[in-house]
């Protein structure tokens, strides 16, 4: 599944991390960090963010975050889910079939 989901990664990514605290200003420890489009608090849990990227850069948001005293719960990528996975392989597919 890994290996599917890398190879199927292209372009802007969104992930979903999960902080310890919910008083800490994620949008602002990331601003700054190359290909980090925006951020946004979750509404069903104050502790859980929504960062957009242009590209992958998981290991720098992570990297800032930890910089700057945020202890992260979890860091996951929504397209590692395996529902997007086997959307994304077969619109690929559909899309080179159609492609002749």
């Amino acid at each position: 599944m890994t290996e599917l989901a890398e190879r199927l990664a292209s372009g802007p990514i969104t992930l979903e991390v999960g902080v310890e605290d919910e008083g800490h200003d994620v949008e602002g420890a990331l601003a700054g960090v190359a290909q980090v489009e925006g951020a946004e608090r979750s509404d069903r849990d104050p502790r859980l963010w929504r960062i957009h990227l242009a590209s992958d850069v998981r290991a720098d948001v992570a990297r800032r975050l930890v910089e700057r005293g945020i202890q992260l719960r979890q860091l996951r990528s929504e397209a590692d889910d395996l529902d997007e996975i086997y959307r994304r392989y077969f619109s690929e597919e559909t899309a080179d079939v159609a492609a002749g």
